[in-house]
């Protein structure tokens, strides 16, 4: 059986690094449409040769406005107010496998900043419902409220880590959705 693919956002250029605040235009001009599987996302990440990605595609300029759908959700842990072994408890409590995370570029040993990444079978094509998606997760996990919108630039990372090959069932989370708003 053939790999799923998914559409999203990648930057065309490697960054190994957060970079300064005033050239971020960098990596958004840099972006581009591309198709991969999880396998190939995990390694278009992964330093030394990651690319900043985004989980939307678009019509035009990556932006709100211009969003068309999504196929992937990433979770941003950057304050730690929830541990990663927490973050998969209260999803495997809803029968739900995060599909891979990894450690951002500025984790340390004394704060473990970390992503979390969800592929969805079908593609989210409804802003009010990835709205609720993105507010209902940062309630429940104590995500980055800053990153919740469709056209947010992700940065790679390190140690990048799949824990389940399977899309998650959009309708499925949708319901985990419901049931905790």
């Amino acid at each position: 059986m053939e790999e799923k693919t998914f559409k999203y956002s990648v930057s065309n250029r490697i960054f190994n690094e957060k970079i300064e605040d005033g050239l971020f235009k960098t990596i958004y001009n840099s972006m581009i449409p591309i198709k991969s599987t999880i396998e190939e996302f995990s390694k278009l990440i992964l330093k030394p040769e990651a690319h900043s990605w985004c989980g939307g595609t678009f019509s035009g300029l990556i932006n709100d406005n211009n969003w068309i759908d999504s196929s992937i959700i990433g979770m941003d842990f950057d304050k730690g107010e929830i541990t990663l072994d927490e973050v998969y408890y209260k999803f495997k409590e809803f029968d739900i496998i995060p599909n891979l995370h990894y450690d951002t570029f500025s984790s340390s040993e004394h704060l473990h900043k970390f992503r979390v990444v969800l592929f969805f079978d079908t593609p989210i094509t409804c802003k009010r419902i990835y709205t609720k998606i993105l507010i209902t997760l940062e309630k429940l996990f104590y995500t980055d409220p800053n990153c919740k919108n469709p056209s947010r630039i992700f940065y790679g990372g390190t140690n990048v880590h799949i824990t389940n090959k399977i899309p998650l069932s959009l309708e499925y989370f949708i319901q985990f959705i419901d049931i905790n708003t």
